[in-house]
């Protein structure tokens, strides 16, 4: 079975997008992605449902991040033992980490 787009990737990303707004730093511990995904389900889960959700969970998402004003992209972000980064590069490492799943995504769908 192919692997999902995995929103429980954005777990983080998503919290750091409204709390990096109202701190000057902000540090989240990392997550354990296997584990993430395991206890969440999604092999159990119709192709078609995974993929509604990640389409209008990333449309929220982009919603949220038009939201955010320029100069709180500087805001600080520390993700586990990683080393801190700027909102700002938070969110595109975020769309990068999307464009290989929604490619992905559509070399499974071709190849079935």
């Amino acid at each position: 079975m192919a692997v999902a787009p995995e929103p429980a990737y954005d777990s983080v990303e998503r919290r750091a997008y409204g709390r990096a707004q109202e701190v000057k730093e902000l540090t989240f511990p990392a997550h354990a992605q296997e584990h993430w995904v395991s206890s969440q389900g999604y092999a159990e889960r119709p192709w078609s449902e995974l993929i509604d959700l990640w389409r209008l969970y990333n449309r929220h998402l982009a919603h949220v991040i038009s939201l955010i004003p320029g100069e709180r992209l500087a805001a600080i972000c520390v993700i586990g033992m990683n080393e801190p980064v700027s909102l700002g590069y938070l969110i595109e490492d975020y769309l990068v980490h999307m464009r290989h799943h929604l490619y992905t995504a559509i070399i499974c769908k071709t190849a079935s």
